[in-house]
């Protein structure tokens, strides 16, 4: 995934618009989550999001969720390198960005970015403190869920969400 991804990257290239920006900020977020989550090198996805957020910003109101995915990115990086205070603002900046709307992939990316930014309170201050935004997480997946009952991906971030809230509530 990591050859594929740092090839596709590599031939999109510079001053991207329309739908290869989307591709690109899509394959840069991809690739910074393998560096945080797989290889466990944080500051390798630092750059992977900075990219993506100068491709966003190159190309203004093209895709409403950049933000708030790039934002969470870094998130999750932050958190990553134990760098709560970093990461619980990423998180909350991610949550603001996330534009108004009731359809499933809103839905989806609130209840993800809602579980960044527990996961973030839970580690960085309390468990007390995640529990409302875990709550908040799992109520967006079932939204997104009822939206689209055929999403694996979206039940399954349902159970997990699920497993967290209940984790953190014991």
């Amino acid at each position: 995934a990591k050859r594929n991804l740092d090839r596709a990257i590599a031939m999109l290239g510079e001053g991207l618009t329309g739908p290869a920006a989307d591709t690109a900020i899509s394959a840069l977020l991809q690739r910074a989550r393998i560096a945080s989550y797989v290889d466990g090198e944080a500051d390798k996805a630092l750059p992977l999001l900075d990219r993506a957020e100068a491709i966003r910003k190159a190309n203004p109101g093209h895709s409403p969720l950049a933000e708030a995915r790039i934002l969470r990115g870094r998130a999750e990086a932050f958190g990553w390198k134990s760098d709560y205070p970093r990461a619980i603002a990423a998180g909350r900046q991610a949550l603001a960005a996330i534009p108004d709307g009731a359809d499933f992939q809103t839905a989806l990316e609130r209840g993800m970015t809602a579980d960044t930014l527990a996961e973030t309170l839970f580690y960085g201050e309390s468990g007390a403190v995640a529990e409302p935004i875990y709550r908040q997480s799992k109520a967006h997946l079932q939204r997104a869920v009822a939206l689209y009952p055929a999403s694996r991906h979206a039940r399954g971030l349902l159970a997990r969400a699920g497993w967290t809230l209940g984790s953190t509530v014991l």
